[in-house]
């Protein structure tokens, strides 16, 4: 059975499309999480480290590195399916 597309997917696709090193960001945030045997983890509280990450890596007060909200279920389904090691890092609502 396929899920029904949510109204952000194209936009989130897009995202990553343009700014690959966001969803390899993620995914690394997601294996340390895992080695630390640590099984589930919330994909809003990755998506607030790796914005902290960001903004204590640049020197630009004015940064503007945005990560939409948004974006969270998008990337936490696609990055269990492209990375199967991961699978069930994130919980999903609806059954996704």
């Amino acid at each position: 059975m396929m899920r029904p597309e949510g109204p952000w997917d194209a936009a989130a696709a897009d995202f990553d499309a343009a700014n690959p090193d966001v969803m390899a960001e993620l995914v690394n945030l997601a294996r340390r999480w895992r080695k630390r045997g640590r099984a589930v983890w919330g994909v809003g509280a990755a998506f607030e480290v790796l914005r902290w990450q960001r903004a204590m890596q640049t020197n630009d007060a004015n940064s503007d590195f945005k990560l939409n909200h948004n974006y969270k279920a998008w990337f936490a389904r696609e990055l269990m399916r492209r990375h199967p090691d991961l699978d069930g890092v994130f919980r999903l609502r609806g059954g996704a």
